[in-house]
């Protein structure tokens, strides 16, 4: 969401909700604009809605120097915006809090009531998200040249950075060695690796479980990051392509023959696990009823096991209107796609297997896996990939010395 992702680049998140103040009064001056102490009460409480307990707690001046110290980097960018004539409507606003309150599994008046409690004003909320919203427009508009990433530096990325990464990226290696000592002569150890490699070769043989090589047999390495490999033989693999032999390598115990079986990355993956999940979803709109909705679907696991239809109880029972249309039916999804707590436990789930009742941020949900899937990451999806991991790289010091410029060229005044 732009809210979160633009107050995630400043990195200035705070869960604390401010102390309350008798008097308002300035205690910043930007560019002959004033940021008012109920202002930064009001930042203070908004921001308190990501503190994961959820309840006040006391902050210490340096956290409420961190707050305002945001505050007037934003005043400076919406006096950037309002220059270039960046506006965001009301329906987009309206449509950004419709996400939120369902995101929290609450109704936009639920959300509304919720605001009232936590001491914060829906209309400073809306004003809030909006000016979240300018500031994320005028990154867009003032960066994008900056973040720009092109076709050509992505698979350059993909063919080095990822693909050759030395703490991303992992290899599977096969060794064989053929030893030397005062028996067995350098000269003749080296005869024997070269004359075991030329087979190998011409024979186009990986068939390393079944079969010795004049004596000699190759061992698995298995899986290795790149910094794990010894330097000698780091440069004979390095640009190595799966299914091919490295040259004869001479150490100083003997000579080794490298087997590249395959290559993975642990940035860009080239499979990805896709699944097709079945839920029942029951709310939880307080602690009065957290324990029932917790019950209920126990029981109702304890029914399905015993042979009554999941699908019968997701269409009358579940409080997910749109799968529960489809017999619970969620459709096909990729890891990433949904909050990390349903997908850790649909993961862990064979076909057909039941889970118990686990908690999200939406409240309870039985989950059964209908299908799991491997899927081969398309070139096109890696190269979008990896446009989006080198603007996440470059991101923080763009925005960081874009504000910082900014901020050289304002008058800054703070009262406090």
């Amino acid at each position: 969401m732009l809210t979160v992702a633009f107050w995630t680049i400043l990195n200035i998140h705070q869960s604390v909700i401010a102390e309350p103040i008798v008097v308002d009064r300035v205690i910043a001056i930007v560019n002959g604009e004033a940021i008012l102490a109920s202002e930064l009460q009001t930042s203070l409480a908004i921001q308190s809605l990501t503190n994961a307990k959820g309840k006040p707690r006391d902050f210490s001046n340096t956290q409420k120097n961190a707050v305002l110290e945001k505050m007037i980097d934003e005043k400076i960018l919406l006096q950037r915006a309002k220059l270039l004539n960046i506006s965001v409507d009301s329906e987009t606003i309206m449509k950004i809090i419709e996400d939120i309150a369902e995101n929290q599994a609450l109704t936009v008046d639920k959300l509304r009531k919720k605001l009232k409690n936590t001491g914060i004003n829906f209309e400073d909320f809306k004003t809030k998200l909006e000016t979240d919203v300018l500031l994320s427009r005028l990154r867009d508009k003032e960066l994008d040249q900056k973040l720009y990433v092109s076709d050509t530096e992505a698979e350059n990325f993909l063919s080095t950075e990822v693909e050759f990464n030395l703490s991303s990226g992992e290899i599977s290696i096969m060794h064989l060695k053929v030893p030397f000592n005062d028996e067995l002569g350098k000269e003749s150890s080296s005869l024997t690796a070269q004359e075991i490699l030329t087979s190998l070769i011409e024979n186009k043989s990986t068939n390393f479980g079944e079969r010795k090589f004049s004596g000699y047999e190759f061992e698995k390495w298995g899986w290795r990051k790149y910094d794990r490999i010894p330097e000698l033989f780091l440069n004979h693999v390095i640009s190595l392509e799966p299914g091919n032999y490295s040259e004869v390598i001479e150490s100083k115990s003997g000579f080794h023959i490298l087997y590249v079986v395959e290559r993975r990355s642990t940035l860009i993956q080239d499979k990805i696990v896709r699944y097709r999940a079945k839920h029942i979803l029951k709310r939880v709109d307080d602690e009065r009823n957290e324990q029932e909705a917790f019950e209920s679907l126990k029981e109702i696991k304890t029914r399905v096991l015993a042979g009554e239809p999941f699908e019968y109880f997701a269409k009358r029972f579940s409080d997910d209107e749109k799968s529960a249309e489809n017999e619970g039916d969620l459709g096909w999804a990729y890891q990433g796609d949904y909050v990390p707590s349903f997908e850790r436990e649909a993961m862990k789930l064979e076909i057909g297997e039941i889970s118990d009742p686990i908690r999200t941020p939406f409240g309870f949900h039985l989950i059964m896996i209908i299908d799991k899937a491997q899927e081969k990451v398309s070139s096109e999806r890696k190269l979008t990939l990896a446009k989006n991991l080198i603007r996440e790289k470059r991101a923080r010091d763009v925005v960081r010395e874009w504000i910082s410029d900014m901020r050289a060229n304002s008058f800054i005044d703070k009262k406090i």
